[in-house]
């Protein structure tokens, strides 16, 4: 009789249904914001999404129709031991998951781990993890305009340490005041320091600087009858408060008033055939004589 002969086998072992790639993975890459991690004990890949802002959201979309059913689910994060490696999903079998949809779409806007369960008939499913991280960071802005030879300035506040700034979407700061020298609009980037990939990058758009043209204003009110006293009334125009009037004659002060909110002064009781000069001066450094 012929000897017994070994026979070798090859299996191959692949997933069920149509969908081999994680579908949550497109959108925790470019143009969205968010980063594709391998997890070191499987290979699995696990997309991470950022959420930027308050109000961010992020629709996933599967466009899967291989005859499956889809559940959502987000995991209590307290019912079971985090995984050895962050760049992992947890798959521990003591974990507890909660429904949050069906179907082929999902809209993210919490935090958390959640999984996507591919169902087919007979039993069968695909399993499919991902991560949505949230920022509520909502800066706000503060502007001064350029005048009489001072730059302009934007100040970025709400935004708590371990960001830097950016004018331009490219060259960033540490300080959050940026000093400018052309009129125009403008908008301030921010990210998180010492960061790299696709992350985060909140905006505020449309600061506009202007170029301020201060100049003041002079109206001289002569007296209409023998005796009567005159006026000078000063108008300050393109220039912020707070506003500094002194009055001379011959070089002598005869009156200072200020600092005052009033763009406007009138020095009255004023004597006629007299030379007097009238000099204002703001806290911006404007001086006109």
């Amino acid at each position: 009789a012929a000897p017994c002969r070994s026979i070798y086998q090859a299996i191959t072992v692949t997933r069920f249904g149509a969908t081999n790639t994680n579908p949550v993975i497109p959108y925790a890459k470019a143009p969205y914001k968010g980063e594709v991690l391998i997890c070191p004990n499987n290979g699995k890949e696990l997309p991470n999404l950022f959420l930027c802002g308050a109000n961010d959201s992020r629709l996933i979309e599967t466009h899967i129709s291989d005859g499956s059913t889809l559940v959502w689910e987000k995991l209590d994060e307290a019912s079971c031991t985090a995984p050895s490696s962050p760049n992992c999903a947890n798959e521990g079998t003591s974990c507890t998951w909660t429904q949050v949809a069906t179907g082929p779409n999902y809209l993210a806007k919490i935090a958390g781990q959640y999984r996507l369960t591919l169902n087919y008939a007979g039993g069968c499913f695909n399993r499919f993890y991902f991560n949505v991280f949230t920022n509520s960071l909502s800066p706000t802005e503060k502007h001064t305009d350029i005048i009489c030879g001072k730059a302009g300035t934007i100040t970025v506040g709400g935004v708590p340490a371990g960001y830097e700034y950016s004018i331009n979407g490219t060259t960033y700061q540490a300080s959050n005041v940026f000093n400018v020298t052309t009129a125009g609009f403008y908008t301030v980037y921010i990210r998180l320091a010492g960061v790299t990939g696709n992350t985060c990058i909140f905006t505020v758009p449309n600061i506009q600087i202007r170029q301020r043209n201060f100049n003041v204003v002079q109206e001289v009110t002569q007296p209409l009858c023998y005796g009567e006293k005159g006026k000078i009334k000063v108008a300050v125009n393109d220039a912020n408060a707070q506003y500094y009037y002194k009055l001379y004659n011959n070089g002598t002060l005869l009156s200072s008033v200020g600092p005052v909110p009033d763009s406007e002064y009138t020095f009255d009781n004023l004597n006629t055939d007299q030379n007097y000069v009238v000099e204002v001066t703001t806290d911006d450094g404007c001086k006109d004589t």
